[in-house]
């Protein structure tokens, strides 16, 4: 595998990967963390886990990560509470070549409606939507959380925390969330026309707030195939877009190769990236 070169004054990144169940979202940041050390650059990677998994994966197929102490896992056993905790961290903790990690982000969007349904009426979200089902009249008219009263403290209870996730701090940062189909009809239910003119494209977009983009310099849709992974850009400022290209090591295809994490400070053409990829299958 060949090495990450980190050039002084490099702008940070912010990198969204989005995708189903098993399309490779968490192993492309523990491969930028694997790379990192096998490369010898400094930096740590703080991460939030909201899937409850990286514990696994790390002790599978990342054990030199393990022992490093590079990676530092918090897992929000305490509901919210731990999301606003961990993101209040990160202004102490992260430095310049560190990377933040949120495994997945979409969690957090729910998450925080479950926190207001608690704070504001005493039960989750699911235990609040079933008591305001069943005093619904008109359930094609009547809304479970009110427009004015509800989404209007919710969306800042949330952004709060994603501010923290993306600008509290000097590092990198890196989330995941799931994906759901693009969606052009459906009255009501039909995305944005923002939505749809970002991620029309690809036909897939991330799931969890609908403006999570907007924080982002990178997205990229993440698939699982027959023999693998491929991605897809969805957005990238000032970088090529890809299609359906194949993903072995993400440090490699997108840091080293599309973002210019490479000595000396160049991009790879198209050309020159699958002439690259035949030299290595001779």
């Amino acid at each position: 595998m060949g090495k990450l070169y980190l050039a002084d004054g490099r702008p940070r990144e912010r990198i969204g990967v989005y995708g189903g169940s098993g399309a490779g979202k968490s192993k492309a940041w523990l491969d930028i963390a694997q790379a990192y050390l096998d490369s010898g650059l400094d930096g740590d990677f703080y991460v939030l886990d909201t899937d409850y998994a990286v514990e696994r994966m790390l002790y599978d197929g990342y054990p030199d990560l393990l022992e490093s102490g590079r990676i530092h896992v918090v897992v929000p056993y305490d509901g919210w509470n731990d999301y606003v905790a961990f993101g209040r961290s990160l202004k102490k903790n992260v430095g310049v070549d560190d990377w933040v990690i949120v495994d997945l982000m979409d969690n957090s969007w729910s998450e925080a409606q479950n926190h207001y349904s608690l704070e504001v009426y005493g039960e989750d979200k699911a235990d609040y939507y079933i008591k305001r089902r069943k005093e619904m009249k008109n359930p094609k008219k009547d809304n479970l959380f009110e427009g004015y009263t509800d989404w209007n403290i919710i969306k800042p209870i949330y952004e709060s925390f994603a501010k923290t996730i993306f600008y509290s701090h000097r590092g990198h940062t890196f989330i995941t969330t799931g994906s759901a189909a693009v969606s052009r009809t459906g009255g009501s239910f039909a995305d944005t026309k923002e939505v749809i003119a970002t991620f029309g494209h690809v036909g897939i977009k991330p799931t969890g707030e609908k403006r999570l983009s907007h924080h982002l310099h990178t997205v990229i849709f993440f698939e699982a195939v027959r023999n693998g992974w491929r991605m897809t850009t969805a957005k990238d400022r000032e970088r090529e877009m890809m299609k359906n290209e194949g993903i072995d090591n993400f440090s490699q295809e997108y840091l080293r190769d599309v973002a210019g994490w490479r000595k000396p400070k160049t991009k790879l053409t198209v050309a020159e990236r699958k002439a690259l990829r035949k030299g290595k299958k001779k």
